[in-house]
């Protein structure tokens, strides 16, 4: 975002010259170019090049979808909204409480962000806002394409219908994870799984 005039950063999108809205529209990957160079920060150059790809395939700069977005880059996405929205400067044009920025993550989740993301990032925020230590998680949320060979499910595994799939307890094979994907891809597992952390 250094190349972009600061003006320009709060001016709605649609008002833009065209060539502003490609500016924006490439900085993630001109801040992935960058880290690049950078032996020790290289990791971090696909988390950067992604952070604007939206869970449901509607984002920049390759239309990534669900899964296939680099985890790094949908854990980006959330705390870069949260922080971009709650943190505005005085002289931007509008101002956001916690709660109305909370509202807008959830309201978004499964369209621009990673619904297992989104709740652990607001329950995390939730138990901090009340002073307390975030607690260590007896189950963790998890997507189809987050689990791996040797997870243990906290929780009865579903099928959008209700019925169980997989008991509690049960440890997951490879082939018990390539079979879910193909049944995630039907829309016949519901998400998110809980495992053991």
């Amino acid at each position: 975002m250094l190349g972009i005039e600061r003006r320009k950063l709060f001016t709605p999108y649609a008002e833009l010259e065209e060539s502003d809205r490609e500016l924006i529209r490439l900085h993630g990957e001109f801040g992935a170019a960058q880290l690049r160079m950078l032996p020790w920060l290289k990791g971090a150059a696909d988390t950067v090049a992604s952070h604007h790809e939206h869970w449901d395939g509607s984002g920049f700069p390759a239309g990534l979808r669900g899964d296939t977005i680099p985890l790094g880059a949908r854990l980006l996405a959330v705390c870069d909204a949260y922080d971009e929205m709650l943190n505005k400067p005085s002289d931007a044009p509008q101002h956001f409480t916690r709660d109305a920025v909370i509202d807008h993550l959830l309201e978004q989740r499964r369209r621009r962000f990673d619904p297992v993301v989104v709740e652990t990032f607001v329950t995390m925020i939730e138990a901090l806002s009340r002073g307390g230590p975030v607690a260590a998680p007896k189950e963790l949320a998890v997507s189809v394409g987050q689990l791996s060979v040797g997870s243990v499910l906290a929780r009865d595994l579903l099928t959008t219908e209700g019925m169980v799939m997989l008991a509690r307890g049960t440890q997951l094979r490879e082939a018990h994870i390539v079979r879910l994907r193909a049944l995630r891809d039907a829309r016949a597992v519901a998400e998110p799984i809980y495992i053991a952390p």
